[in-house]
């Protein structure tokens, strides 16, 4: 009977490793293909345009970070809330949880993409916009501002990916969008010679994309977690 229980611990353990190599492979190659993804529109930006547009686009990418943070902050704990529900055995808070936060965020993106376009000026001078990048800074700003919400909603749904079970499909999406981003900006600053349009556009796009795997990969029904109709319950913030 020992050694038996050995065998099965030992099993255990193997299951254990390999989950584990399962969601933590694709999470770290997603973490260095993001931080590749940050760099593309400097690379086209530089080469193409020039210095004062490149030190714009640095200087307006401290706004993609805060859409990035509040994603962050409201996908972590929807991811938690959804992960204990789906422990507890009970799917349909996790899917209320998961397709509130969803719709959470949308809300929030436009409305800060709307603020972001009231107080354009504003925003850029805040940044740091000198008089030299003062016009790129804004023109990236007000062309980067409509996407916001496949920032935020894009990286919550590729976060819930690894939480309904499917750490490969957020790694999918995330190398999708960005090969997506490298075309485009190809296409839109060395082609069409848009400048910090095309780079703002293109990196827009390009996250629009990652969305979309995100989203077909939940109306398939393949994931543990899915979008049904629910009435609000903000409480769950707290």
């Amino acid at each position: 009977m020992e050694r038996n229980q050995r065998i099965s611990n030992a099993g255990r353990d193997i299951a254990s490793r390999r989950t584990f190599m399962r969601y933590v492979v694709p999470s770290v190659a997603s973490m260095i293909v993001f931080s590749m993804y940050t760099m593309i529109d400097g690379v086209f930006v530089s080469h193409f345009v020039g210095e004062y547009a490149l030190s714009a686009v640095n200087i307006a990418f401290p706004f993609i970070n805060g859409l990035f943070a509040l994603a962050i902050l409201f996908a972590m704990g929807a991811s938690t809330l959804a992960s204990h529900a789906l422990g507890r055995g009970d799917g349909d808070e996790a899917n209320r949880i998961f397709t509130q936060n969803t719709y959470f965020l949308l809300a929030l993106s436009i409305i800060i993409s709307a603020l972001a376009e009231v107080f354009n000026a504003p925003l850029a001078s805040f940044l740091g916009a000198t008089e030299n990048t003062f016009g790129y800074v804004t023109t990236y700003l007000r062309v980067v501002c409509p996407f916001a919400a496949f920032y935020m909603v894009g990286y919550s749904l590729e976060m819930m990916c690894k939480t309904g079970g499917h750490p490969s499909v957020s790694f999918m999406g995330i190398v999708v969008s960005f090969f997506t981003n490298v075309l485009l900006d190809y296409l839109f600053v060395g082609v069409a010679e848009l400048g910090v349009t095309g780079a703002a556009l293109a990196t827009g796009i390009a996250q629009g994309v990652g969305m979309m795997v995100f989203i077909i990969h939940f109306l398939r029904g393949k994931s543990a977690l899915r979008f049904v109709r629910i009435r609000p319950f903000l409480g769950v913030y707290k």
